[in-house]
């Protein structure tokens, strides 16, 4: 049975499970000023000196207040960077391997409804012709995607795709608008029609592997 790929079937998200966190920092001043916002939530934490070790009950709770907090720039976000162990893992120095910048999760609990939108698959497609101005009649339809809003409302791609670009779901998106798109000119019946779909190479995982390996064969 083939996995399922992670990049582009599977949706990252925020546990709300508990969670060891050891964060590094690039300036003294920011790990001061973080430890000042633990304090605050009542939060304690070990000061080793290289890192911070914290735990916490509920991981996607503690990003909750982090965003809303306003504490911390996105830039600042950007730079501290994270390990996230299970609660009883005991953190060994391989771990760090593993480090994230934090706003790898504050990405994702910002753009939440974004995120609910591709997993109930609230995607949709229009048809815009192509005409040859020759015949003087349609030969085929470019396909757009669109966003489907839990009101209904149309949700452009631009915002589409720079909620993908900050939650690393370029991959998932892209898979998901051509899916729709296949699926919506299937039930339309446009079968004797071209069908034009952009698809997002670049971000295809394997993608530049592939079509490097048809060429040279």
């Amino acid at each position: 049975m083939n996995e399922r790929c992670q990049r582009c079937q599977v949706l990252p998200r925020v546990t709300d499970e508990p969670k060891q966190l050891f964060c590094v920092f690039p300036l003294e001043v920011i790990k001061e000023k973080f430890k000042s916002f633990l304090k605050d939530h009542g939060c304690e934490f070990l000061d080793e000196g290289e890192f911070l070790g914290f735990e916490v009950e509920n991981f996607k709770s503690f990003i909750v207040k982090l965003t809303g907090s306003n504490v911390f720039s996105s830039v600042e976000l950007n730079d501290i960077h994270c390990v996230m162990l299970d609660k009883n893992t005991p953190l060994t120095v391989s771990a760090f391997k593993s480090l994230k910048p934090l706003n790898t999760w504050t990405s994702l609990v910002e753009a939440e409804e974004y995120l609910e939108m591709l997993s109930d698959g609230r995607l949709t497609a229009y048809f815009q012709p192509v005409v040859d101005v020759k015949q003087h009649k349609v030969v085929g339809f470019e396909v757009l995607a669109r966003g489907v809003g839990k009101d209904g409302s149309i949700v452009p791609p631009g915002q589409l795709f720079d909620c993908a670009r900050k939650t690393d779901t370029l991959f998932y998106l892209d898979r998901a608008c051509r899916e729709v798109a296949v699926k919506t000119a299937a039930i339309k019946k446009l079968n004797n029609y071209l069908i034009f779909i952009e698809i997002l190479g670049s971000k295809t995982p394997h993608f530049n592997a592939r079509i490097q390996s048809r060429f040279v064969n």
